[in-house]
């Protein structure tokens, strides 16, 4: 398993991610990092996809990538005016 590149790649990405949102939990807000964690990773994972191969951009997809990337930067902006 661990001498598939392809694989291995997304591992250590996977486990950098997760590195990334326990630092990110002890220094911000709950409410705010777990939404924009949880959103993130539906467009993380379909760009892994794409970039193997898996999967194929349509409108649908790229309008729910557009939607997930609108509601974090409106939930970014509010709360940089809070």
């Amino acid at each position: 398993m661990f001498l598939n590149w392809k694989y291995l790649a997304l591992f250590i990405c996977n486990q950098l991610g997760s590195v990334l949102y326990v630092v990110s939990l002890k220094d911000n807000d709950l409410s705010f990092i777990v939404p924009f964690v949880n959103s993130m990773t539906f467009v993380f994972v379909l760009i892994g996809d794409f970039l193997l191969g898996e999967a194929k951009f349509n409108k649908l997809t790229s309008f729910g990538v557009a939607m997930i990337v609108t509601g974090i930067a409106i939930s970014i902006q509010t709360k940089l005016q809070s």
